[in-house]
Parts: C-alpha cells; structure tokens; sequence
C-alpha cells in the first residue's frame, strides 16, 4: 500500500489530459452504462502504474476497489478504496 502511495507522479501533459477524460467518463457510464465502467477503471489504474499517479488516480484505485468488493473480494476491495 505504502509503495503506491509513494510511486512516481505522473509528468506527462498528454497523459494527465486523459486521465482527466477517463474522469469524465467514468462518472458519466456511472449513470448511463454501468456495464462499460470496469473498461474506463481498468484503463485509470493501467495508466497510473505505467506512467505516474495524477490527482484523478485515487478516484481510479476507488472505483477498483468497489468492483472487486462487488466481486466478492470486500477486504482487498476495502485496502484499495483507503489507497
């Protein structure tokens, strides 16, 4: 937990742009296509192990760890939402 807490930040302008659109969308499928919202929280997380985290990353790890605790998975669910 602690590691990702500490990991790089984010640098890119490109990429912190599509962070903030993979927000935007993540909100909007919240209401219109639940279905797709794991794709766009998957994309979030992707990225911010691959190239730094962004302020939008905890809202990514967030919604992470409510898909797995709807999977069942409440404890790892729960350790990535306090992330």
């Amino acid at each position: 937990d602690q590691e990702l807490i500490e990991y790089k930040k984010m640098r890119d302008p490109n990429k912190i742009m599509a962070m903030k659109l993979y927000a935007r969308l993540e909100s909007s499928l919240q209401m219109t296509k639940v279905e797709a919202q794991p794709i766009v929280t998957m994309k979030i997380v992707q990225l911010s192990l691959a190239r730094g985290m962004s302020p939008i990353s905890p809202l990514g790890f967030t919604y992470f760890g409510q898909l797995l605790a709807r999977l069942g998975d409440i404890r790892e669910g729960c350790r990535y939402v306090r992330i």
